[in-house]
C-alpha cells in the first residue's frame, strides 16, 4: 500500500496538530521541501530546473526545494511572483536562505529549463488567479517543459 493522499483540509489539520505538538512552520517547510526533492530525484535525472515561487508558504517550500536541489548540484533558477524580500514569515526566512539570484516573473523565461517546479500557490487557494501570475503559469504550461507539482498538497 502506498502513501496516503490527504485532502487540503486533512493536510491543514495535520499541520495544525504538528504545530500544536511544537513543530515550527519552518521545520514543516524544511521537511516538505526535502520530501519533494526525494520524489523529484525518483522521477527525474539531474537537469536544469526552474522553480516558480510565490510570497506565501508554498513559495517558502519552493525555496527549500531550490536550495536542496542546488546542494545536490542540479542547475537551479528561481523566479518569484513578488520582489525579492517581500515574502512573509517563514517563507521569507527560506527566501533569505536561498543564495542564488531571484528573477522576477515580469522577465519570465523558460529557456534552458528541463523541469519546472510550481511552488507559486497553495492547494487551499480559493480565488481566481489573474494578471502576471496567471500569465506566467499559463506560459509555463505552454512551454512544453515538464511541470512537477508533487508538492501541491503541502
Amino acid at each position: 500500500m502506498g502513501p496516503e493522499l490527504l485532502t487540503v483540509e486533512e493536510m491543514a489539520q495535520a499541520d495544525e496538530r504538528a504545530m500544536a505538538a511544537g513543530v515550527t512552520t519552518l521545520a514543516l517547510m524544511e521537511a516538505a521541501g526535502e520530501s519533494v526533492v526525494r520524489e523529484i530525484r525518483k522521477r527525474w535525472t539531474r537537469r536544469p530546473v526552474l522553480v516558480l515561487v510565490g510570497p506565501g508558504n508554498n513559495g517558502g517550500d519552493g525555496f527549500v526545494i531550490a536550495r536542496h536541489l542546488k546542494a545536490l548540484h542540479w542547475p537551479v533558477r528561481v523566479l518569484s511572483s513578488t520582489r525579492a524580500g517581500l515574502s512573509k514569515g517563514d517563507a521569507k526566512q527560506n527566501a533569505d536562505r536561498w543564495d542564488g539570484p531571484i528573477e522576477p516573473f515580469a522577465n519570465a523565461s523558460f529557456e534552458g529549463a528541463d523541469l519546472i517546479i510550481d511552488a507559486v500557490l497553495g492547494a487551499g487557494l480559493t480565488r481566481d488567479v489573474s494578471g502576471l501570475v496567471a500569465e506566467v503559469l499559463q506560459n509555463a504550461q505552454k512551454s512544453g517543459v515538464p511541470i512537477d507539482q508533487s508538492h501541491i498538497h503541502i
